[in-house]
Parts: structure tokens; C-alpha cells; sequence
């Protein structure tokens, strides 16, 4: 499909699936959604239990409509099911995968819509990545930014375990117990009074968030950047080297490429920040977390 062909296709979508809307509530921004029926719903609701309030009300940041496209065709058939790639630019921008494409509306850039094709990905994935993405541009426009970090929660601070798939995110949080999840593979940063913070986030392996998930919004301590290693060694960059470093663990920054300046700007500002950002490099059975805790320090 042609760049102006998504946008086209997206904006013409009228069909939904449903009446049902939805409220996603994750530390200061509530994401409405609409055009939900009863079976996705629920699926939402499940998926992330006590982040989500069947009973909307104002106010809201942002509105996902949700939409059903019918047959799929935002992507070849032979493209990988997960690979995402934005077609169009500027006002016409579509971020699109082979079963779901989604923008935000040219005249209301706080409302966007997502058409969802058939195929065999849940559809509860498909409007929890667009979730996702939403919160990477919300996270830009408030001081802060999106990375691919699992995180827990500890006496009060929030602690980012990032990298690629594989690096030993959700490992690391497992040596990190018996702090909380904060989310096991998706973070955000971003700044409240003038410092850094991250809420707990409802994006976990399980897909089924426990009605006991911490909530709320919480002073981060520090950002790791985890490598797989023998017993624990934490190695402290050079901030031109901690801020590439720091950049690379970034979600969808090839998604808003006018942004790219914006993003930078927050990462250097992250890492002169005075919060804690290192290399930790760990193996299987080590103390992960005491090394943690004893390298973190105090909250500047």
C-alpha cells in the first residue's frame, strides 16, 4: 500500500467494533477508548486490571477510536507479522504493521484513530502497541521519553533495567524481587516539577495485570543499561557515551523523525540530570539487586 493510500484507507474507516469505551489511567495522562464490543473490552480490562476504569469520565488527555478495517493490506503479506514501518509524513503520517495501521487526526493531534485488519494477532495486543506508541509522543511532550526497560519499584523509586530483546530485562527483574514490576518491557521517564519520574505501567509478559500491580507515578533512581556478563560489574560512561547509549534503548524514535531533536534534547537532560545511568553487565544467579541498590545512591 502507497503512503497516501494508508492515510486515506485510516481516515475513511467508520465501521467500529462496538459502543464500549474504556479508560486506560497511567500516572498523569488518561487515554479514552472508544468503538471497543464487549469481547475486546473485557480483553482490555483483563489485560490491564486495575489501570483500567470501565466507567469513563473527563477528564481526558487523549482518545483512541478504534476501528475495524476489514481485510488486511496496511503491509505486504510477506512483511514479519510485528514489524512496524511509518508510511506517509507530516500531517499524513501513518504508523502501520500488517494487521493495524495508526495516526493522530491532522486537526487534533491529542486524538488519533486505529484501524485493526483481521489476522491472527489478539486484537487486545494490537490496541495495547498502540497504546504504546501514544505514550512515547505523550512521554516527548512532557520532558521525557520512551525506552524499551523493564522496571520495579523500590522504597518509593523506580528503577529501569534497559536494551534490546534479549539483553536480560525481564531476568533482571526477576533477581530484582521482591520489588514490583513496573512494567517488564516497556518504560517511560518523564518530568514532573522540574524532576524525573515514571509511572507504573499496566505492559507485562503475563498479560494480565494483578488487581495488587503498584500504581501511581514514582522518582526514578536510576537507568541501567543491562549486558549479559560474569557475576555483576557496573561500568560508568562517559555522558557522550551514556547519552548513545541511552538514545539506542529509545521506543519508536523512527516513528516521529521530526521529534528526533526533541528526543535528544530530553536524553542529554536525563543523563546530566544527576540521576543514576550505568552499564550492568550480570549473569544468571549473581546478586543483581544488591549491586543495584548499593551503586544507585541517593536521589540528587
Amino acid at each position: 500500500m502507497h503512503d497516501d493510500e494508508a492515510h486515506a484507507r485510516l481516515a475513511s474507516l467508520t465501521a467500529t467494533y462496538g459502543a464500549e469505551a474504556l479508560d486506560l489511567r497511567l500516572g498523569i495522562w488518561t487515554i479514552r477508548l472508544t468503538g471497543l464490543d464487549r469481547v475486546l473490552a473485557l480483553e482490555l480490562a483483563e489485560r490491564w486490571g486495575p489501570f483500567a476504569d470501565p466507567c469513563p469520565a473527563d477528564p481526558v488527555t487523549t482518545a483512541l477510536a478504534v476501528h475495524d478495517a476489514g481485510e488486511p493490506g496496511w503491509l505486504p503479506a510477506s512483511d514479519a507479522l510485528y514489524r512496524l514501518e511509518v508510511l506517509g509524513a507530516g500531517s499524513k503520517r501513518v504508523v502501520a504493521a500488517r494487521q493495524f495501521a495508526i495516526s493522530a487526526e491532522p486537526a487534533a493531534p491529542e486524538r488519533y484513530r486505529l484501524g485493526i485488519s483481521r489476522g491472527p494477532e489478539l486484537r487486545g495486543r494490537i490496541v495495547e502497541n498502540a497504546v504504546r506508541f501514544i505514550l512515547a509522543n505523550l512521554a516527548l511532550d512532557h520532558g521525557g521519553f520512551a525506552m524499551h526497560a523493564a522496571g520495579v519499584l523500590h522504597e518509593g523509586r523506580a528503577f529501569f533495567y534497559a536494551g534490546p530483546s534479549r539483553s536480560g530485562k525481564t531476568t533482571a527483574v526477576a533477581a530484582s524481587a521482591p520489588a514490583a514490576s513496573l512494567g517488564d518491557d516497556f518504560g517511560l521517564v518523564f518530568l514532573q516539577e522540574g524532576s524525573f519520574v515514571a509511572p507504573a505501567l499496566p505492559f507485562d509478559g503475563s498479560e494480565r495485570m494483578p488487581s495488587s500491580a503498584p500504581r501511581g507515578v514514582y522518582p526514578v533512581a536510576a537507568i541501567w543499561r543491562v549486558y549479559h556478563g560474569d557475576g555483576v560489574r557496573v561500568e560508568r560512561p562517559s555522558p557522550h557515551v551514556a547519552t548513545a547509549s541511552l538514545l539506542s534503548c529509545a521506543a519508536f524514535p523512527w516513528a516521529y523523525p521530526e521529534r528526533a531533536g526533541v528526543l535528544l534534547d530530553h536524553v542529554q537532560r536525563y543523563v546530566a540530570s544527576g540521576r543514576d545511568f550505568a552499564h550492568l553487565h550480570f549473569a544468571l544467579g549473581s546478586d543483581l539487586f544488591s549491586a543495584v541498590l548499593r551503586e544507585a545512591g541517593p536521589l540528587p
